[in-house]
């Protein structure tokens, strides 16, 4: 094992065909380093985070960003141009994951979309990107293996016979593994898969290692622990500083957001179930939050009693 220079920060790595590379997203930027070299290129600006990217035979590179479709550069470097196009008449509002199906022809990707009939993941050909089709519905990224379709559904890592040449599904759907891994910010299922069908994957996502929020005084010192120990992210105090406002990422499908009241040692859990919540903000009179709420990959803005 070795340490890859110049890549502190890197996220999604993956292999060039060639095996002389390796791609990573930094995190707004597209890059390659040589493994041997250890030199580092750019080879696009993503302009917002990447989600996703896959190096076609031909010496290209695709690539999905929040909100934007999925983009094509030279992997030698050069400004990218859009493949897909987002189609607004459907709700779409970003297309991630890309994956090069055999015989680099066609594309899998996800469609995140605020309409469930168009949300979901989709085929498209590379020489005619509107000639595309959605195969599933679920906010989860695809790949091709051995003759299956594998994605992400109810937090278990799925595999269904798929043709790549027809671009056809059959069959039904069955577990992999009964557990994986998953954001429902941006549908990414924890799993790999190589071209010659070897799977990896990943019970807990990145972000899931708990811990218990801390109170510090101004010069450092810690005071004491607040509320039970879980995957706290978008932690927000209220402007009394009594109350706590947090997501909760233990959960596999979905992220429900907890007001913590040390003082009273509560937990209380204001979410439904069907969605996940981030970035809580408390009104200045403490009387409400306003967050996002992510439904079918769509994130929106919500206000509500903090009671």
């Amino acid at each position: 094992m070795r340490r890859l220079p110049g890549t502190s920060g890197g996220i999604f790595p993956g292999w060039s065909p060639d095996g002389r590379w390796v791609g990573f997203f930094d995190p707004f930027k597209l890059k390659k380093i040589d493994v041997a070299s250890g030199q580092v290129f750019t080879v696009a600006e993503a302009g917002s985070t990447g989600q996703g990217w896959a190096w076609a035979p031909d010496g290209t590179v695709l690539f999905g960003a929040q909100g934007a479709p999925i983009r094509r550069a030279p992997a030698t470097g050069g400004v990218p141009e859009p493949l897909t196009v987002l189609d607004r008449s459907r709700g779409e509002v970003e297309h991630a994951w890309p994956w090069l199906l055999p015989g680099g022809k066609r594309l899998l990707f996800l469609v995140h979309s605020s309409q469930p009939g168009t949300q979901g993941i989709w085929v498209a050909s590379l020489a005619n990107p509107t000639d595309r089709k959605r195969h599933l519905a679920d906010n989860s990224n695809a790949a091709y293996a051995g003759g299956y379709l594998l994605f992400v559904r109810g937090g278990a890592l799925m595999a269904q016979p798929f043709d790549p040449e027809r671009a056809e599904l059959s069959g039904t759907p069955e577990a992999v593994a009964p557990k994986i891994g998953y954001t429902p910010t941006n549908g990414d299922g924890a799993f790999g898969v190589s071209s010659s069908g070897v799977l990896a994957w990943s019970p807990v996502y990145m972000t899931t290692s708990k811990a218990r929020l801390t109170w510090f005084d101004r010069s450092g010192a810690r005071l004491g622990d607040v509320g039970p120990a879980k995957s706290y992210t978008s932690v927000a105090l209220s402007p009394d500083g009594k109350r706590i406002a947090a997501s909760n990422l233990d959960m596999s499908t979905t992220w429900p957001l907890l007001i913590l009241d040390p003082a009273r040692g509560t937990t209380t859990d204001i979410g439904r179930r069907d969605a996940s919540y981030l970035y809580p903000v408390w009104s200045p009179d403490e009387s409400r939050i306003a967050y996002g709420a992510i439904r079918g990959g769509t994130l929106e803005l919500f206000v509500q009693s903090s009671s």
